[in-house]
């Protein structure tokens, strides 16, 4: 269903296309320079998703992990999921259109059970 779009050009991650407009983002880095809060991680990388009208309706932060989801006040919903552990971070975002929102849940549910961080 969501298609891979091959590796990014700095090797971070890759995205993965679906025919109905639904796009999973997954990347990581090192945090071992600016040591980014989870907290601070979390609102960063949602202010792209959330937009000029959206918002999150949804969080949780742990003491190294957070879950995040809403909508952009539109068209489209998202989810994510980070981890922040030996000074790097792993995250996923996945974004799909409203009207998709029950066929996306199941997809958000089983993405978010087997993403782990990588160490």
């Amino acid at each position: 269903m969501l298609k891979p779009q091959g590796e990014s050009d700095n090797s971070d991650g890759q995205r993965f296309l679906a025919t109905d407009g639904g796009e999973l983002t997954v990347f990581g880095g090192y945090n071992d320079v600016l040591h980014w809060t989870l907290e601070y991680t979390l609102k960063t990388y949602s202010a792209d998703l959330v937009g000029q009208k959206g918002k999150i309706t949804y969080q949780v932060i742990k003491k190294d992990w957070a879950v995040f989801s809403g909508d952009d006040g539109e068209r489209t919903e998202f989810y994510g999921k980070i981890f922040i552990r030996n000074d790097q971070f792993y995250i996923f975002e996945l974004t799909y259109k409203k009207e998709y929102k029950n066929k996306y849940s199941e997809i958000v549910e089983r993405i978010s059970k087997c993403f782990t961080p990588g160490i």
